[in-house]
């Protein structure tokens, strides 16, 4: 699937049946408050979107993640991740790092280490 820079992938608050791996291009994590929209992270080749959604307890998506260039991404069925992260494990350690990343960053807003 390909997007073009703004076109959003997934939005803040919703869920989808998919999760993205990022082949091609660069993406923003964006959280809205109001008007202010603050820029979380950027995404880029080798990373997941829309897992968190899918793997954790809170069953929507925590932000939007909005194109920031021509993007090619690999839509997997969500109830289908597990199977094709056995089958594949290179994404699966992809996956992996993408989740340390995440908690990570999360742990440096924070102050822990």
């Amino acid at each position: 699937m390909k997007k073009r820079p703004h076109e959003i992938i997934v939005t803040e608050g919703t869920l989808d049946p998919y999760v993205y791996f990022v082949k091609r291009g660069t993406l923003n994590v964006v959280r809205t408050s109001g008007r202010k929209v603050e820029v979380l992270t950027e995404l880029g080749v080798g990373d997941f979107i829309a897992e968190m959604a899918h793997l954790g307890k809170n069953k929507v998506h925590s932000a939007s993640v909005m194109a920031t260039s021509e993007v090619e991404l690999i839509q997997i069925e969500a109830d289908k991740i597990y199977e094709v992260l056995a089958a594949n494990p290179v994404w699966l350690k992809a996956m992996l790092n993408n989740l340390v990343k995440k908690i990570e960053a999360a742990n440096a807003k924070t102050g822990l280490t």
